[in-house]
């Protein structure tokens, strides 16, 4: 319960941050045209700085990966909940197949970098929770571009291509900050002051810059997705409600309350914007991820209070 006194002002705060950034992209300070470019600056820069940041925070090493094998354990094991979830829930929804498929992905393809590692920052503690925002980090690479795209795929016509193509996704600017800060750390050395000073500036306004650029992006989504009610309502109660709550008392039978509250937040997040990407190179309903994109970052304002809210009498 104490974390509903912190968390809600922190939503009313990224919804705020969402309304600037759909209000700038509506002035043309941010184009159509330059959201490509923007995302990249986070994914590429400002993402791994806040990965190096809370690294170097922590001290953590190679051999102290070792405490986290159990999250590491509950977390793949969440991926593969949200996508049976997925699976077994989507013929429920009436959708033509290309956007069942959208569906489908969706339920495993969260917003992990620009709603739950926010959420997490604000909420918890450098050791009682951000700690778990690096490994949760690559593990979520890692299941997003290989389960993931199996999800969005699968019955669309257009295979990813094996397994080898969706692991390249998995050489990226995030892995790479990951395993050189693990490096430098259990070399017993350290980053120079001059140079990790600019990373920690730069991290700290990840979550800000992270939710402009969330509401620059649905500002520009196309909308379009008929009939999307009942993939809606089904959507947030399995994907955004049911399982992360499923989660959250699974996961606390074996990990610290904020291990628990993190897997939870996780599953809980709402449909990655790169959804919309993906339904657009693979010939999915580009228009029903657009939607859903939108209904589901707009509806986690609502089901992540009442998640913590349940959560609170367990």
């Amino acid at each position: 319960m104490e974390y509903l006194s912190v968390l809600l002002p922190k939503l009313a705060g990224f919804l705020i941050l969402i309304g600037l950034g759909a209000g700038i992209a509506r002035a043309g300070i941010v184009t159509r045209e330059s959201l490509p470019a923007f995302s990249a600056f986070l994914v590429k820069v400002v993402l791994p700085c806040l990965i190096v940041t809370l690294l170097v925070q922590r001290g953590t090493t190679f051999a102290s990966l070792g405490e986290y094998g159990v999250f590491v354990g509950c977390q793949a094991a969440m991926y593969l909940l949200m996508g049976a979830a997925g699976l077994l829930t989507a013929h429920l929804t009436g959708l033509e197949p290309k956007a069942a498929a959208v569906y489908r992905g969706d339920c495993v393809g969260g917003n992990h970098a620009f709603v739950f590692i926010p959420l997490a920052m604000s909420l918890f503690s450098p050791e009682g929770g951000q700690q778990y925002i690096p490994i949760s980090s690559a593990v979520d690479t890692f299941f997003v571009w290989t389960l993931g795209l199996t999800l969005y795929t699968m019955s669309s016509g257009h295979r990813a291509g094996g397994i080898l193509p969706a692991l390249k996704k998995l050489a990226n600017p995030i892995m790479a900050a990951l395993l050189a800060t693990l490096c430098i750390n259990s070399l017993g050395l350290s980053i120079p002051e001059i140079v990790l000073s600019p990373i920690q500036s730069v991290s700290a306004i990840s979550d800000s810059l992270g939710l402009i650029y969330v509401g620059c992006g649905m500002y520009y989504l196309q909308r379009g997705g008929r009939g999307l009610l009942r993939p809606a309502v089904i959507f947030m109660a399995v994907k955004l409600l049911a399982v992360p709550l499923a989660v959250f008392v699974l996961a606390s039978r074996l990990l610290p309350r904020e291990g628990a509250m993190a897997l939870m937040l996780i599953s809980g997040s709402p449909a990655m914007t790169t959804s919309c990407t993906i339904a657009s190179q693979y010939d999915l309903d580009e228009g029903f991820a657009a939607a859903m994109v939108l209904v589901s970052t707009l509806g986690c304002m609502v089901t992540i209070p009442i998640l913590f809210l349940l959560t609170g009498w367990l």
